[in-house]
C-alpha cells in the first residue's frame, strides 16, 4: 500500500486526506484510533466525524454519503453466503459499497443451489475471489460478545464465522 501510495505522489509531507463517518460509541473511537495511527505509516491524514446516531449513518451509507464509513456486519446464518451476500447487486438494502458484478451474483445463485457441501464451499471461494479482485474491505477485527453458559450445554466446536467489524471505502463517482 505504502508503494501504491508513493507511487500516487503521497508522502510524509503530502498525505491523503479522507474522513471516517461513525456514530458515536466507545468501540468506535478504538477503531477510528487504530486506524488513523496505521494509515499514517501509507500517507494518509485520516479525520473522525461523528454522525448522531446508528439510524443516520445508516442512511448516509446507503446514500453514499460517506468518504470511509465504518460498518458491521452480523450474520443470520452460518454460510459464507451470510457474509457475501453484503456485496450481492441485487435488491440488497446491506450493499451499501454499490459493488455489482454479475459473475459474482451467478457464484452466489449456483452455491446457494449447489448440493454439495464441498462444491458450495468451492464456488463461495470463486465468489469471494471476484470480491478481492475489484472492490475495497478492509476487516479490522472480531468483536467479543460475552456470553454466560451453563456448565450443562456442551459446547464441542465454535462455528467458523463470528461477527467481524469492516471498513468500506467508497470509490469516487
Amino acid at each position: 500500500a505504502r508503494k501504491l501510495m508513493e507511487e500516487a505522489g503521497f508522502s510524509d509531507k503530502k498525505k491523503l486526506p479522507l474522513v471516517l463517518s461513525t456514530y458515536a460509541y466507545p468501540y468506535h473511537q478504538r477503531i477510528y484510533d487504530a486506524v488513523s495511527i496505521n494509515w499514517l505509516s501509507i500517507y494518509v491524514d485520516l479525520k473522525l466525524k461523528i454522525i448522531s446516531s446508528h439510524q443516520e449513518q445508516w442512511e448516509k451509507n446507503l446514500a453514499g454519503d460517506y468518504q470511509v464509513t465504518r460498518r458491521g456486519w452480523n450474520p443470520d446464518f452460518q454460510s459464507p453466503r451470510a457474509y457475501l451476500n453484503t456485496c450481492e447487486s441485487a435488491e440488497v438494502a446491506v450493499n451499501c459499497g454499490y459493488f455489482k458484478n454479475p459473475k459474482f451474483n451467478q457464484a452466489l445463485a449456483r452455491a446457494s443451489n449447489e448440493p454439495s457441501q464441498n462444491l458450495k464451499l468451492q464456488i463461495f471461494r470463486q465468489a469471494e475471489d471476484i470480491l478481492l479482485d475489484e472492490y475495497t474491505v478492509i476487516p479490522l477485527a472480531s468483536r467479543d460478545y460475552p456470553v454466560l453458559i451453563s456448565e450443562r450445554i456442551d459446547i464441542s466446536r465454535l462455528e467458523p464465522f463470528s461477527r467481524p467489524r469492516s471498513i468500506l471505502i467508497r470509490r469516487g463517482k
